[in-house]
């Protein structure tokens, strides 16, 4: 965890049912929202009308042919689909507790020592 992760912890055990934001920070925070949602859709939008995208893509397809490759690879660093780490799980998962005598203990113990250090 970063230090802003942990900031934000310390913040949520301040957040109860007796202290809950005022009216007027929530409105507050959905015009912000907002604002920043039109601005994005505004951008996107001019991005298209304008055809930036190919015009971009052309002007660095140019900066390579001339052998200037650094815009070019920010440009893929962009475009780069995420890794993604999928995990498929088939079945339940079941915890089962299980107890053991002592002289158990420690043949298991010795077990686990010797293989690690094989």
């Amino acid at each position: 965890m970063n230090e802003k992760s942990l900031e934000n912890l310390k913040k949520a055990d301040d957040f109860s049912s007796t202290n809950q934001p005022s009216p007027e920070a929530k409105s507050r925070g959905k015009i912000e929202a907002s604002i920043k949602r039109n601005l994005l859709e505004t951008l996107r939008s001019r991005i298209d009308e304008w055809d930036l995208v190919d015009k971009v893509v052309s002007g660095v397809n140019s900066e390579v042919d001339n052998g200037n490759l650094k815009n070019a690879i920010e440009l893929l660093k962009i475009a780069k689909e995420p890794e993604k780490q999928e995990i498929n799980l088939n079945g339940g998962v079941e915890v089962q507790k299980v107890f053991i005598d002592e002289a158990t203990k420690k043949e298991t113990q010795k077990h686990i020592k010797e293989f690690i250090n094989d």
